[in-house]
């Protein structure tokens, strides 16, 4: 796909074309980018304002499979770049291609070979002056001012959260597949918002305020639901974790899984025991490994018991040999695969394997 033909001379320079088809999304009114906060914009001058626009480029490309911390070039687009030959600058959001700026000094020519996101969106809308430019960039860049009577914005509105997820291994597609939100409170408070069932979302701390509030805040009156519970619907294995960030992390992955949203059974119980069961589910316990999520299994597996379903209970205790051994590393899904995610991978792999022969 070439987006900007006069532009992009180069079919290797894929993350331009995906960054293109981005912005041009968004600006059809779809959510494909992370917006920066309307107030931490608007609390800047010009110059800086300028700045920050420039750097966002750096989620951006993140957002489009570039690994911005490697420092590695990339193929240009503006030239037929068979060796990656343009380098982006994360510290102010700048492109520079090496080949192009020798280029130009051989031949004379007017060769453009320094932009920045904004040049970049110029080109796409085909905006020629730079006030222009930056108006176009701030109205897809920036988000819209607050509105207090819809609480959960998308959470592509918020880098700092979108960079958040992003440590902890959830991917951008991931964020827009499970239609992850994100909650702004006044004091700077910031939570991720899980939809799971009906009128309960699970809504995780991500980002402390000034004020004191609980790493996760429950709708009062609403019964907690599994997260992706509809996977019970489908024979299978299925994982079932404490947190919903685990499940998508498994999900991501190519397995199953469910979530709690805590530690104690009553949505699962709800959920197994008010339908009929399809042939071949299996249920893998895989809650925390500390002593509450050991006894939490212990009391999910006692809860399911009379529901028909196979289930297993992993409670850390495989032989140190084994390879499902690397999963008493750490206390859950999400930090093993920070750790080392091949091998969580194959220690899952392998469980499964084992529940299923």
């Amino acid at each position: 796909m070439n987006v900007i033909p006069e532009m992009n001379t180069n079919p290797r320079a894929v993350w331009f074309d995906q960054l293109c088809a981005f912005l041009l999304a968004q600006a059809e009114g779809l959510p494909a980018l992370p917006r920066i906060p309307h107030e931490e914009y608007l609390s800047n001058d010009t110059e800086a304002k300028i700045k920050k626009l420039r750097m966002h480029a750096s989620i951006l490309l993140q957002l489009c499979g570039v690994d911005v911390k490697s420092g590695g070039n990339l193929p240009c687009f503006n030239h037929d770049d068979h060796h990656p030959s343009m380098a982006f600058y994360a510290k102010d959001g700048n492109f520079i291609c090496f080949a192009c700026r020798e280029r130009r000094g051989e031949t004379g020519e007017n060769i453009e070979y320094h932009w920045d996101i904004i040049d970049i969106i110029g080109k796409l809308f085909h905006i020629p002056n730079f006030w222009g430019k930056l108006r176009k960039a701030e109205e897809l860049l920036v988000e819209p001012m607050l509105n207090h009577s819809q609480p959960y914005q998308t959470v592509l509105t918020d880098p700092q959260v979108v960079e958040l997820l992003l440590k902890k291994g959830i991917t951008i597609p991931s964020m827009l597949k499970f239609d992850l939100k994100v909650w702004r409170l006044d004091d700077g408070t910031k939570y991720v918002v899980i939809p799971c069932k009906g009128r309960f979302v699970e809504r995780k701390l991500m980002v402390k305020g000034t004020k004191e509030y609980p790493k996760s805040f429950k709708l009062k009156g609403v019964d907690v639901e599994l997260f992706n519970g509809s996977r019970l619907a489908e024979p299978g294995v299925v994982f079932v974790v404490e947190s919903a960030l685990d499940a998508i992390l498994l999900e991501q992955e190519g397995f199953f899984a469910v979530a709690l949203n805590g530690k104690t059974p009553g949505a699962l119980v709800r959920a197994l025991y008010s339908r009929p069961l399809p042939e071949g589910l299996s249920l893998i316990i895989l809650l925390d490994n500390d002593q509450d999520g050991r006894d939490a299994a212990v009391a999910v597996c006692d809860a399911i018991k009379k529901s028909g379903v196979s289930f297993y209970r992993f409670d850390y205790d495989a032989p140190p040999d084994s390879p499902q051994a690397f999963l008493h590393r750490k206390k859950d899904v999400g930090e093993l695969m920070v750790l080392d995610k091949a091998r969580t991978i194959a220690a899952l792999e392998a469980l499964v394997r084992s529940v299923q022969s």
